[in-house]
């Protein structure tokens, strides 16, 4: 004798898993959208403590090295500007500098 595969559930019981998914979802959501914005906030922190490493380290250099010593700032824009003839050069071995670090 084969077993009856015609059988069907009732209503109740798929409105049931209906509304246990929306309970289910209400919890989730939240924890995967707040997930998101922790990962967002810890890679700008990153990126933060990286950038200001490699201003400190590019600063460093340049109380150290004299020929990188010849530098100003800019009260116009807000820069600074390296003066002299081998400016290139300056600021070749300050991005060389900054980029040589890597984060661990």
């Amino acid at each position: 004798m084969k077993p009856n595969r015609t059988a069907k559930l009732p209503a109740m019981a798929l409105g049931a898993s209906a509304v246990e998914l929306v309970i289910v979802l209400v919890f989730l959501l939240p924890i995967l959208i707040g997930s998101m914005f922790l990962a967002k906030i810890i890679h700008a922190h990153i990126s933060l403590v990286d950038a200001a490493h490699a201003g400190a380290r590019a600063g460093a250099l340049m109380l150290r090295d004299p020929k990188i010593q010849r530098w100003g700032f800019d009260e116009v824009t807000h820069t600074v500007a390296i003066d002299g003839d081998d400016a290139k050069a300056v600021q070749d071995t300050m991005l060389s500098a900054a980029l040589t670090f890597t984060h661990t």
